[in-house]
Formats: C-alpha cells, sequence, structure tokens
C-alpha cells in the first residue's frame, strides 16, 4: 500500500468488505477483506427508497473508512475500518429506535466532521471520527430536526458548515431544508432551519466539496437543478436547469474537485448517465454513456468514473471519458455499496485567479506572449487582491530558488487562446504546453505556483500544488496544466 495512491472499498451481498488499490497497471488491487460487515435495514423503511446497503466513506487521509450500517431494523450503528489491519475498529450505536436502521444515506464533511441523514424516518446525527477511530457523536439524536442538537463537548467545531437534504416523494417534508454547524468552538451545535429553502420535491441531490454549487433532482419536472450559495448565508441563487437522461433517476455525484458532475437514470433494464462540467458556476452537457450508474463515484480528481455494481469504469483522456473497465476485474459480482478514496489518480492541484487579472482577461488585456510561472516555498499565501509579483513574493523571501530554478520563475510555452465550440460554446480557453525542468546541483521542494506577466509584474493566477512537493536532482520536473488547458473561463 502506497502512500498517496487512490483506494477503493466495496461491499457485495455475502457481507465482504473489500479494500483495493489503484496500482500503476491501471487495475484496483485487492488489499484485503474483512466478511460478517452485517446490514439488516427495517422493512418499513425500505418502503420510502432506503439504499439496500451500507454507507462507506473514506476519512483522514484514506487511513480509515467509515462504515455506517444497520445491526438491526432498530439499531444503526458507525464502525471505523482499517485497510492496513484488515478489521472493524470501535464500533458504536448512532441510533436506537425503531425503523431507523434504513433510508438513503448521506453524509457531509467539512474536516473531520459529518453529518448522517437518513430519508427513512427524517433523523440527522452528527459526528466526529477521531484519529483512533472513535466517533464523537451528538448527545441526542434530533429526531425531527427542531431545535439545536449539541456535540457532547467544546473540541474545535468549523463555523458556518452547510448541509442541505431532503426527502422522496411520500415523506412528511419532501422538500429541500437546510442545517448548519454553529457556535464555533465553545458551544458548537447543529441548527435546523425549519422553513424549506427549495419549494420542490427532491430526493437526490449533490454538493461540491466547499458547498458552494449544489445539484438537485426536482422529480416532479425532471429537470436537474443548479444552485449556487451566496456569500456566507444560507441562501442559494438558482442558476439553470439541466436535462435529465432516460428514465428514473437513481444516482448523482459531483466529482470533489467541483469541475465534473454525473447522474444516472435506469430505463426499464438499461443504464443511462450524464455527465456535466463546469464553467464557472454553470454545468454544460458533456458526455453520454450507457451502461453505467448502478453505483456511481468519480476519483477526487475526476480522472476515474466507478460503478463496481455493473463492474464499469471510465478515465478521462483529455476531457473525454473512455472505457477502462479492466481496472475492475478484481471486484466481485454483487457489489451493493463502494466509496473511492480522498486521493488524486494523478497529482493535480488547485488554482485560483486574480482579481485584477479576472477583468483583464475578459478585456484581452493580458500578454500572453510574455507570461511566467515561478515557484513558491510552503510560507507563501495566496491574496486574490495582490497586484505585484512583489506582494505575492513577499520581496522574494517566498521564492524557490533551489534545484537551479531560475530567479524569478521559467516562461510558459506558447499560450494560445481557443475560443468553444459545441457544448464549450461560450467560453474561451488558454492552451499551453506542459512545463518542463530538470532539477540541478540540488532537490528542488515547492508548495505553490504563480503565473504574472514578466513585463508588469502583475499576477494571473495562483495555483496549489495542495501538499508539497520535492522533486530530487538530476529529474526532470514536468507541470502538467490539466492536459494542456491552462485557464478556461467564460467572457
Amino acid at each position: 500500500m502506497a502512500l498517496g495512491n487512490t483506494l477503493l472499498a466495496a461491499w457485495d451481498v455475502d457481507g465482504v468488505l473489500r479494500t483495493y488499490e489503484y496500482g500503476s497497471d491501471g487495475k484496483f488491487v485487492q488489499l484485503n477483506s474483512f466478511g460478517g460487515v452485517t446490514h439488516a435495514p427495517g422493512s418499513t423503511a425500505l418502503s420510502y427508497g432506503a439504499d439496500p446497503a451500507p454507507y462507506l466513506y473514506w476519512d483522514f487521509d484514506d487511513s480509515l473508512l467509515v462504515v455506517i450500517r444497520a445491526a438491526t431494523s432498530a439499531l444503526m450503528v458507525t464502525d471505523s475500518f482499517s485497510p492496513l489491519l484488515a478489521k472493524l475498529q470501535a464500533t458504536q450505536t448512532i441510533l436506537n429506535q425503531a425503523n431507523g436502521a434504513g433510508g438513503k444515506y448521506a453524509t457531509f464533511e467539512s474536516w473531520h466532521e459529518h453529518v448522517f441523514v437518513s430519508s427513512a424516518i427524517q433523523f440527522a446525527i452528527p459526528f466526529r471520527v477521531l484519529a483512533d477511530g472513535t466517533r464523537q457523536l451528538s448527545s441526542v439524536p434530533n429526531t425531527n430536526f427542531f431545535g439545536n442538537t449539541k456535540i457532547t463537548d467544546a473540541a474545535p467545531f468549523r463555523d458556518n458548515v452547510y448541509l442541505t437534504f431532503g426527502y422522496p416523494d411520500g415523506m412528511p417534508n419532501p422538500a429541500m431544508n437546510f442545517i448548519e454547524w454553529t457556535g464555533g468552538s465553545t458551544d458548537p451545535r447543529m441548527v435546523f432551519n425549519n422553513t424549506p429553502i427549495f419549494g420542490l420535491r427532491a430526493s437526490l441531490m449533490s454538493h461540491s466539496y466547499n458547498n458552494r454549487t449544489l445539484a438537485v433532482v426536482d422529480a416532479v419536472s425532471r429537470l436537474l437543478k443548479i444552485y449556487v450559495r451566496k456569500a456566507d448565508v444560507y441562501n442559494f441563487d438558482f442558476l439553470h436547469d439541466l436535462p435529465l437522461p432516460v428514465g428514473v433517476p437513481k444516482k448523482i455525484t459531483m466529482c470533489r474537485d467541483n469541475k465534473m458532475m454525473a447522474i444516472s437514470c435506469l430505463d426499464g433494464t438499461t443504464w443511462n448517465t450524464n455527465i456535466y462540467r463546469r464553467v464557472g458556476d454553470y454545468f454544460r452537457m458533456h458526455q453520454e454513456l450507457t451502461g453505467i450508474g448502478s453505483l456511481l463515484e468519480f476519483s477526487i480528481d475526476g480522472v476515474l468514473l466507478i460503478d463496481c455494481a455493473l463492474k464499469k469504469c471510465y478515465i478521462r483522456e483529455g476531457e473525454t471519458y473512455v472505457a477502462n473497465h479492466d481496472a475492475l476485474v478484481n471486484i466481485p459480482s454483487l457489489t451493493l455499496a463502494q466509496a473511492v478514496s480522498q486521493a488524486r489518480v494523478y497529482p493535480y492541484g488547485f488554482s485560483y485567479v486574480y482579481d485584477d487579472a479576472v477583468q483583464r482577461l475578459a478585456q484581452d488585456n493580458v500578454d500572453l506572449t510574455d507570461l511566467k510561472l515561478d515557484l513558491l516555498l510552503p510560507t507563501a499565501s495566496f491574496d486574490p487582491t495582490a497586484t505585484t509579483i512583489t506582494a505575492v513574493t513577499g520581496g522574494g523571501a517566498h521564492r524557490v530558488t533551489t534545484g537551479q530554478w531560475p530567479v524569478g520563475g521559467k516562461p510558459l510555452g506558447t499560450v494560445v487562446g481557443v475560443i468553444g465550440t459545441g457544448t464549450d460554446r461560450g467560453t474561451y480557453a488558454l492552451d499551453v504546453d506542459p512545463l518542463t525542468w530538470v532539477v540541478l546541483d540540488s532537490n528542488l521542494t515547492a508548495r505553490y505556483g504563480v503565473v504574472y506577466e514578466a513585463s508588469t509584474g502583475k499576477p494571473v493566477m495562483w495555483m496549489d500544488f495542495i501538499q508539497t512537493r520535492t522533486i530530487a536532482k538530476n529529474r526532470e520536473m514536468i507541470i502538467n496544466f490539466r492536459d494542456s488547458e491552462l485557464l478556461k473561463f467564460v467572457k
């Protein structure tokens, strides 16, 4: 098991939990297995469309797999599974209530705090997974979401964390609702806003990693509705509708980097899946797939789209997903639940455009022939209001100088502006070939990068490599700007 490799967990109809690692040959290779992971959802809950499988979720840098399951028809428990030790640890009861063991499961994570939601009986349980695998639970599950639910101690919780959820048709409150962490580190609470914020029936929803974007299936009009959260208040702006695939909506997943989204529908015995790509805050139809969608999940960087139930896997080549079903050759048949870890298949990072550069890019006032990339140390930080490269580099204090990296950075290759056509119509992309550098004399260590105009010294784009990267001396460093696409935006 190599640190940082993408992991996959799968639970089958026989109650066997298996973990896999994505290898250099493009296949998931089994790490270990553990049997007897039972799941017994209540029959009453199942009438509301419960998932007949436990909920699996990777936590703590993929060192623990959280398992939420029904031990009996009235007893919900949560376990931690270690892929290294191959055993369940610290089973804890999270709900002991008739017909509570069922429903469609969903969790929302902020740092390492979670909210577990069941659509079967309208309850939510906030809990936190600790490093030793134990769970810190709320004092009393809030059965009907009225009032506040307090965490048992005053350990630090992140402020202003949002979760949206809904109920399928047939439930007492078939509309989107909202809860919020509040109170900071002194009195953390989960607060329920009893007024639905979306007046529609919703049984499927997905949100981006930062909870900025929310996708909701409107079961009445059969449309996928996209919302964007406004600032730090629980208020969402409706942006646009998207058509659904043919059939009954079953699964929806949004890539954690908030660039891709997929939704599947079952039409008789045929699975249809639409993939959408985000441009700005809007999602656009990108690709249609068939034969995938019983389970549906992206890797965190959107490179893989996985369905262990149908043993189908697609991998992104350029911006198109192509079949890579051999990746799941070691997955057993009759898989009912899956979870893809938070590690990236490729070591992608994130990028942000400086405030001043947004307007200049839109008005074609950035000299594309004069762009350079400079590498920065972990001491640097992103300030979107910065207007000079001197401010970004701290007068040079944050610049990388090892590995014979040139002072002031390396010029980018030829940058070409491309106007989008077809599904990309209305977009504008800056394409540039990968940047390479032979590291000499000493190892090169960098945490961030900044693209700027050399002549004006104005920063254009900040790059976050997620973690500090070290390239050994006498090795070639390659920075691939997401398949040669440096930046894409809407003018």
